[in-house]
Order: C-alpha cells, then structure tokens, then sequence
C-alpha cells in the first residue's frame, strides 16, 4: 500500500529505487560535499571555472559531483570530451542524472527548444536527491564566491533549519503577475491556514495586497538531507517540477486546492521558487537569507543625482548573516569575460521602502539607492575577482 502510493507520488524514482526509503539508505551519513549542476554543454566553461575556483582560489578540498542530464537523444547535453575534462581535477566526479531519474530527465516528445528539453531550474532538486552527500552544497555554473561557501555550515539558519537559501530581489505585489500571491498575501487563500506566513510575506499594514513577495535565488542552496523534512521537502518540489513541465498537464483544469495552487502556480517564474513554497506546503521550518539580492557593478554617473547611487552590473551579489559579500550570481562572467575587470561597486539591498530602492533596468541589473548603502570594492575583493578573471580568460583561450 505504502509502496503503491509513493510510486504514484514519486513514478520518476524506478527503476534505480524500490521505495523512497531506499533512496535515503543511499545516502553516506554525515558526509558533506558540493555539487553542480551542468544541464547544457553551453555552461560547461563556466563549469570548470568554478570548479578551479573552488580548488585553486579558494582552496576548497570537499568533493565535487557534476550533473548532467546524460539523455541520449538530448544534444545540449555534456559530450564525452568536455565530461573527460571535468573529471581531470581531483576530487571531482561526473555523474549522470538519467542514469538516477530516466523517467525526468527524457525530453518531451517533439521538444525541439533547449529551455523546454532540459531546464537547469527543473532538474535542479533531482541533482539534490541523487547526490549521496548528506549535506549538499549546491551551486549553478556561473556562480563564484568572495568568501569561502563552507562558511555556511557554521551559520545560524543552517543549524537551526538544515537548509540555507537566498532572496532574489525584492518585488512589490503591484507590478506581480500571479494573482494568487495576491490572495495569498490579502489571506483570502480559501482554507487561510498559509495566511500568516511570514517567512516569506512582507506587508505594509494586516489585510493588504499592498508589500512584498520573496523570490529565490537558486544559485546556492545548502541541504542537509539527512533531516526527514527536509529531504520530503524536496522530493516535493521535484514531483511539482515534473507535474509542471509535464505536457500531458498543459491546458488540463488545475486544481482549485490552495496547497496545489501555491506549489505548483502556473504563474511562478522561478522555478527554484518550489522548494520553499514545498517547505511552507509541508510545514517545515525555514528561514531566508536576511538580506535580498544586490548588484554588483559599475557606477553610472549619468543617473546617479539628488543623492542617489545608480550601480548597474550583470552579476547579483548575495550577502551572508553578517552582511558581508558572500557570492555573486552567474551573468557577466559567461556573457563576457572581460567584465569582470569592471566590477568596482556593489550595492546590497535589504527591507527598505521602494522609495530608497529601485531596480531600473531587468536586464542589465541596475540599482538606484542611497549612496550610503552602497560601496567599492576592497583591495582584498577586487584582488579575488582579478584572479577568476584570469583563470576564465586563460580556461577559455
């Protein structure tokens, strides 16, 4: 019976798992390392930069697995050459995802569009669960770090819940596209058990759709999937995934459920927004990151008047506990490598008014604050970002 019902919950997990328990045996106790997730050939640079980053830079010796979809008919996938490079490093394993989960990782019939047959954010908690690390680092390609990412496992929220994430920026319910988040927000969610959920709604005054919503960068996520509620967290927000990109479920009436609707909203954009809407579904205790993404950047001196600071970049900056620049996120470095010899200013955002904050451009990340909130780059940081500069100029030369 138990079995019946975890297969019709969980259909992705045969043929390598008899029963989500056999899954959890399959993981190492108390063993901590990173993985990566390379779901196209085309972020296999940014790949193998971070991983020498990690060694070199950083000086950072737990063990590294790299995902990829592993799908034959899939061609945006790793080829032979490039997963024979990433194995070279020491430490450091190349796995297939297909070889795990050959049910979630099979592109769709007549996929022929490369977000649609493989998408870094779906695959994204599948790369969690095969991992037998009981404590995961996860981070996307792309992604390089100002300080050390084992700092986390010391800090405060990962003690506590098992599991860090990041806010994305911050967006005010207005200008929101997902109705539901209104009435989410408002209270009126049918049954209102979600109504008071502060961890991750922000309002300006009790009953009002006016404040904010978070959203998560998926970037980096820290897991310890060794806490039962954790780990059915995200086996949540991976069957979700495949409900949601499936095509068989396309233009079928969803569910009037509060609890489906919210986890599987048609109108999420992220899909990394399921793993703590899985966890607020679930009831299990988490905790964002204090502050919201920020930019990091060059100064725009035309736009920067009247005492504000307009700092515009690619790459969003995520601070730690401390509020101390802590990892940028993937964008320039992958779309120019020269860029990065332009970062000069960052610019943090926490839970200030939009009449402090505002992002002007989506594209191009720039942010108009108060020129005290923002800052230059130090010797010892500008120092860090020279040398990954370098060692991607050189990687891809």
């Amino acid at each position: 019976m138990t079995k019946s019902l975890e297969f019709k919950l969980y259909p992705w997990i045969k043929p390598r798992y008899s029963s989500v328990h056999h899954m959890r045996t399959a993981i190492v106790k108390n063993s901590v390392g990173i993985i990566i997730l390379c779901a196209k050939s085309d972020y296999f640079h940014v790949t193998a930069h971070l991983v020498e980053s990690l060694r070199l830079v950083l000086k950072v010796a737990l063990p590294i697995q790299i995902y990829y979809s592993g799908h034959d008919e899939n061609s945006f996938s790793l080829n032979k050459n490039q997963r024979d490079f990433l194995s070279l490093s020491t430490g450091v394993t190349v796995l297939s995802l297909h070889d795990y989960y050959p049910a979630a990782t099979t592109p769709k019939k007549g996929c022929d569009r490369q977000e649609e047959c493989n998408s870094t954010s779906f695959l994204k908690p599948f790369a969690i669960l095969a991992s037998n690390f009981s404590t995961v680092l996860y981070m996307d390609p792309g992604t390089f770090f100002l300080l050390s990412p084992i700092y986390v496992l010391d800090s405060q929220s990962f003690q506590n819940t098992g599991i860090v994430i990041y806010r994305s920026k911050k967006t005010w319910l207005p200008h929101h596209g997902s109705p539901y988040v209104s009435r989410y927000v408002s209270g009126n969610t049918g049954g209102g058990y979600m109504a008071a959920a502060q961890s991750v709604i922000e309002t300006s005054e009790p009953n009002s759709s006016s404040g904010s919503i978070t959203e998560m960068d998926g970037g980096f996520i820290v897991v310890d999937k060794a806490r039962p509620g954790v780990f059915m967290s995200i086996m949540a927000a991976a069957a979700a995934a495949v409900l949601m990109n499936s095509k068989e479920l396309m233009g079928k009436k969803k569910s009037t459920s509060s609890t489906a609707t919210f986890l599987m909203d048609v109108n999420v954009e992220n899909e990394d927004d399921r793993i703590w809407r899985a966890m607020e579904v679930l009831r299990v205790p988490f905790k964002f990151n204090p502050s919201y993404s920020g930019v990091i950047g060059v100064k725009d001196m035309e736009r920067s008047i009247d005492g504000f600071t307009v700092i515009c970049g690619e790459n969003v900056l995520q601070l730690n506990e401390e509020n101390q620049p802590f990892w940028v996120g993937s964008g320039g470095i992958s779309a120019n490598h020269y860029v990065m010899s332009e970062l000069l200013w960052m610019a943090a955002q926490f839970n200030w008014t939009p009449d402090q904050l505002l992002w002007l451009d989506k594209k191009t990340n720039c942010m108009r604050q108060a020129t005290e909130k923002t800052s230059m780059l130090n010797r010892k940081q500008t120092k860090l970002i020279e040398e990954y500069r370098k060692s991607f100029v050189k990687l891809v030369s």
